[in-house]
């Protein structure tokens, strides 16, 4: 290899149509008169290590740039996810605050009337989903949106409080107003 100026770990040496291991000497190869007839091949395993190696070399290059590119698409989706979670807080807050004032109503005025029973099952019922649309609300590991979901649940929780304690108070067989 050295002599056919090429790299050798590329290249196979063989020695009287044998492939010499890289310890041997072609001399322990001759044949009885002296005779060597060496040729320099082309390693089957150096090229497939090569590819190998090109392979590992353009995949890691891949997976960077789709590192890189998820992460741009990631921060720019992670932040419109988090406005979304804020404004499906905000919605459900704003819904439930309409409700509240016919909690507020039913409290001041509320009997013990058949309307207010139905009226009083469908707010629970109303509070209820609020607060399993909340819980469902994923935070995104962000400390605003944590802290939004975690005032609109306890809101919605006192809310959904005052409706059974009216609904209590009709059933021991009083009024709903206090």
């Amino acid at each position: 290899a050295t002599r056919a100026r090429v790299d050798a770990s590329s290249v196979r040496v063989h020695v009287n149509g044998k492939a010499c291991r890289d310890d041997d000497s072609p001399r322990k190869h001759a044949t009885r008169d002296g005779r060597l007839r060496v040729s320099v091949m082309p390693d089957p395993d150096a090229r497939r290590r090569a590819m190998d190696a090109e392979l590992r070399r353009l995949r890691d290059e891949q997976k960077r740039k789709f590192a890189e590119a998820r992460s741009d698409e990631n921060s720019s989706d992670d932040a419109a996810a988090k406005r979304r979670a804020r404004t499906a807080i905000d919605d459900k807050t704003r819904e439930c605050e309409r409700l509240s004032a016919e909690v507020d109503a039913l409290e001041r005025f509320g009997s013990d009337g058949a309307r207010t029973r139905e009226r009083l099952h469908f707010l629970s019922d109303a509070f209820e989903r609020a607060l399993v649309h909340l819980d469902g609300i994923d935070s995104l590991g962000d400390d605003d949106v944590r802290a939004a979901r975690k005032r609109a649940v306890r809101f919605v929780d006192a809310l959904a409080e005052r409706v059974i304690d009216m609904k209590s108070r009709l059933a021991e067989g009083g009024e709903a107003g206090a």
